[in-house]
């Protein structure tokens, strides 16, 4: 067996409130850093927008840095009302 990896989500943080850059859009960073190897992390974002349309959902890849052991990913979104989960995994 493995030995455990923890991730260390620095933003966004439960209850942050992000800047949007138009009525419509806003752009949601995600910033981490991990402890330990995985093959992969993903973000999705649920929820809907400040207009009432339900977002897509769907699992977003994030940028590793090996050797920094650092966790990004950028995203764009219909200026949102929303809630993220975070995962990781050894085998996607």
């Amino acid at each position: 067996m493995g030995s455990a990896v923890r991730l260390a989500l620095y933003g966004p943080r439960e209850w942050q409130v992000l800047q949007r850059q138009s009525k419509q859009r806003g752009r949601v960073a995600v910033a981490g850093r991990l402890l330990g190897t995985v093959s992969s992390v993903e973000v999705r974002f649920k929820g809907k927008s400040a207009a009432g349309k339900k977002l897509d959902g769907r699992w977003r890849r994030a940028s590793i840095d090996r050797t920094a052991g650092g966790v990004s990913l950028s995203v764009d979104l219909p200026a949102p009302r929303k809630h993220h989960k975070v995962r990781q995994s050894d085998d996607l």
